[in-house]
């Protein structure tokens, strides 16, 4: 095996389009020499983000679902995206989401969403869009963890702040569909899950502010800002 992923790297590295390309390939490809290695550092990276009060359980399911192996015969593409995944996971921004800094109740919050998450999954598999109905759950789901009122108001911010706050998973999407060969993966059905929350793409100006305020002592930057 360790042959074969090899040579798919040096493929990998052959076919790039330019010297740019075979630059940022070299890069990614960097850091997983090692495979095993590079396999419990992946897992490590999102163990490291997921908040202790949720229980191993749950937690090791979502490592399962997000921290494939690259299998055993993998193409130069899954060579590529296996490496991308690493490089997003250990982006200092990457544990914003995932800290869920505004909720007390961290292991009802990741509960219900990985509930959510997984309707949503099986939901876009057979083809139909997200459950309005799993979304209202998620909304009512947020509001109860941060002991707010689960309003109007509460709902027409909370989608445009999750959109926001999860950009580095909506790209992690990516390279986890081409890893695992599946049209629809975790990543993709819970960011398609926040996309049906009501709101605008990303916060306004007075949101921005906002979200700045509440987030301005975290150890982490900020995502960016939508466009």
């Amino acid at each position: 095996m360790e042959r074969l992923r090899l040579i798919r790297q040096l493929r990998a590295l052959d076919e790039a389009a330019d010297d740019g390309e075979r630059a940022r390939r070299l890069n990614l490809l960097e850091r997983v020499q090692r495979l095993p290695h590079a396999q419990a550092d992946l897992a490590d990276a999102w163990l490291r983000v997921i908040p202790h009060s949720v229980p191993a359980r749950l937690r090791d399911a979502i490592v399962a679902q997000t921290a494939p192996e690259p299998g055993h015969a993998p193409s130069c593409a899954a060579v590529l995206a296996y490496a991308e995944l690493h490089l997003i996971a250990h982006d200092p921004g990457f544990g914003f989401y995932w800290g869920a800094w505004t909720t007390t109740d961290k292991a009802s919050l990741y509960a219900g969403m990985f509930n959510a998450t997984t309707a949503t999954a099986e939901a876009l598999a057979r083809g139909e869009s997200p459950s309005l109905q799993v979304a209202d759950d998620v909304a009512a789901l947020v509001a109860k963890g941060r002991g707010v009122d689960d309003g109007p108001c509460f709902r027409a911010a909370l989608g445009p702040e999750l959109r926001w706050a999860v950009s580095h998973f909506r790209q992690y999407a990516v390279p986890l569909a081409v890893l695992t060969e599946q049209r629809s993966n975790v990543a993709q059905a819970h960011c398609s899950l926040l996309d049906a929350l009501p709101g605008p793409a990303g916060p306004g100006t007075a949101q921005r502010a906002a979200l700045v305020r509440l987030h301005r002592n975290l150890p982490m930057p900020l995502p960016e800002w939508p466009a």
